[in-house]
């Protein structure tokens, strides 16, 4: 099943990168979902060229969140599979920033024990898009995009359907987050 979500940031592409590879809004962001345990690692790039890290030369930041969540608001054939606690292990590959000033990571989101998942990408564009409230500045274009897949004989579509909301509103919180970080 399809998922494309698209954020709209009153800020740069390198602003909204580094919010998304800061430590500390990662943290927020794991609190905020409700998560009864959390934790947050950034791997720092790998330099392939002798190049300083954000010239293009170095992959950019990987970013792992693992969030065991509850499973209380699920539907109760999901709870029957699962348990009373799911974890999640939500994995970003930065790369390296592109020529025209984009950012683009690899995302992968896993529902560990079980055979969910979600595969994708992260996009950071510069956007047309007028700032909140018409203002000027930069508007940068976020989109969330990927194939979420339950591999699950005879119920996985039904699975993907359950799933669907709770991705759609992790999205929705990561934009609030973001809201509320970049205005600060």
């Amino acid at each position: 099943m399809r998922i494309t979500e698209k954020l709209h940031h009153a800020a740069g592409v390198e602003e909204v990168f580094a919010m998304l590879s800061n430590q500390a809004f990662q943290e927020l962001r794991c609190e905020r979902s409700g998560s009864v345990e959390h934790e947050v690692t950034i791997e720092q790039p790998v330099d392939h060229g002798g190049g300083a890290y954000g010239d293009g030369d170095a992959d950019g930041p990987t970013v792992v969140t693992r969030r065991r969540m509850t499973t209380d608001e699920f539907p109760d054939f999901a709870k029957k599979l699962i348990g009373h606690t799911v974890d999640l292990i939500e994995t970003t590959r930065w790369g390296a920033t592109a020529s025209d000033g984009t950012r683009e990571a690899a995302y992968t989101l896993n529902v560990e024990g079980t055979p969910v998942n979600v595969v994708g990408g992260v996009h950071l564009r510069p956007s047309a898009e007028v700032a909140a409230g018409g203002g000027q500045g930069a508007v940068t274009t976020h989109t969330v995009d990927g194939e979420l897949n339950a591999h699950i004989p005879f119920i996985g579509a039904k699975v993907e359907r359950a799933v669907r909301p709770f991705v759609t509103r992790a999205i929705e919180l990561e934009a609030q987050l973001g809201r509320e970080w970049l205005g600060r």
